[in-house]
Formats: C-alpha cells, structure tokens, sequence
C-alpha cells in the first residue's frame, strides 16, 4: 500500500514576505492612481473660476500689435498677438466694431 504524505507547507523567507507586499501594493496603487487622478482633476476643474480670456471691441484704426501693447505692456507683443489670433481665429485683419476675446494676464 502507497503512502502519500503531505508536503511541508511554503515558507517565505523576510525577503520574499518584503517583496510579495511589494507586488500587492504596486498593484493596488497602479489599479487606484487613474481613479485618484481624474478625482483630483475634476476637483480642480470644479473649483477654477478664473477668466483666461474677456472680450474687446474693435474700434477704428486699432491692430492687433496696439490692443497687445494695451492689454500686456510688459509682455513681448509679438506673443500676445500669437495669443489673439489663437483665441479668435484670425488669419486677416481686424475690422472695426468686430469683438474679439483676448488674454488676461
């Protein structure tokens, strides 16, 4: 007759304890950080009430280089008209009584 005995039970050594720890927190932390960060984002959206932009309108004789120099003097103006023309779209000249958004800095 065949005796089976039961094997010794798995002993993890200080090491391997350290680093089964390890892999579990690594993976609750890589399963929790999307979540934690899309939280965190939305609680910074939720609280964000600063204008980035106000609305100017366009009066006789003005360019975008003198509405930058109006708005941000002590910015390069070449940045700032960038800027205007990002927020509005623009690829010609400006016409007057036309409202355009620019920067606030």
């Amino acid at each position: 007759m065949t005796t089976y005995s039961n094997p010794a039970p798995l002993q993890l050594t200080l090491r391997g304890r350290r680093l089964m720890v390890s892999l579990v927190l690594g993976l609750i932390l890589a399963v929790a950080a999307p979540a934690l960060t899309d939280l965190a984002g939305a609680n910074n959206q939720a609280g964000t009430t600063e204008q980035i932009a106000t609305w100017v309108t366009v009066k006789s004789g003005d360019t975008l280089w003198a509405i930058a120099g109006e708005i941000s003097p002590d910015r390069d103006p070449r940045e700032v008209v960038w800027e205007i023309k990002q927020l509005n779209d623009l690829s010609s000249g400006l016409i007057a009584g036309q409202q355009i958004r620019v920067p606030i800095y």
